[in-house]
């Protein structure tokens, strides 16, 4: 299982512990350099083999961002994950005002998938009468057209968490 470490880290940390080497705390960054990386894959930190107990997770798992999402969406994109469409499939569901309403819960679904736009950001640097200077060097981030994608984030830990254990998966509508 691969959970999402904040905003309740307190609530996840305690999960993660009652479930060792079964749960992984994920946490996002924009510069790491491999796509993931697996706390039990690599070693640990000089630093943390000091940390007490309750402020040391031992089972977490660092993303990459960007290239993490794109992994996750071009697996829908190459069909290999597919979602079911469920017409009957309606859940009341809060909008961002608050007000709850029924919605059939595959198009939300598909409009957190949708919801993102890959943007090519250039990196600049400072000249000496700190006026910025084109490096010719850009990064990718994502930027969010319809509001916080949660699926999309929790769609994305489900596609690592199966590629880790070399295994297909399904979303299932019952």
């Amino acid at each position: 299982c691969v959970c999402d470490a904040m905003p309740n880290f307190n609530e996840a940390a305690n999960f993660a512990r009652a479930f060792p080497r079964k749960v992984f705390l994920s946490f996002w960054t924009a510069n790491a350099k491999d796509m993931v990386q697996w706390s039990d894959r690599r070693r640990q930190a000089v630093p943390l083999r000091r940390a007490t107990a309750l402020t040391k997770i031992a089972w977490w798992v660092l993303f990459n961002k960007y290239s993490a999402m794109e992994f996750a969406l071009g697996q829908f994109q190459n069909r290999r994950i597919a979602i079911p469409k469920s017409d009957g499939y309606v859940q009341v569901i809060r909008d961002r005002r608050g007000f709850a309403s029924p919605q059939n819960l595959y198009e939300h679904f598909r409009d957190h998938l949708t919801s993102v736009v890959r943007q090519r950001r250039e990196r600049m640097a400072l000249n000496e009468e700190r006026k910025r200077l084109h490096t010719g060097e850009y990064s990718y981030e994502w930027v969010y057209t319809r509001g916080d994608p949660h699926f999309l984030d929790a769609a994305t830990y489900a596609v690592f968490a199966a590629e880790r254990l070399s295994k297909r998966m399904a979303f299932v509508l019952t």
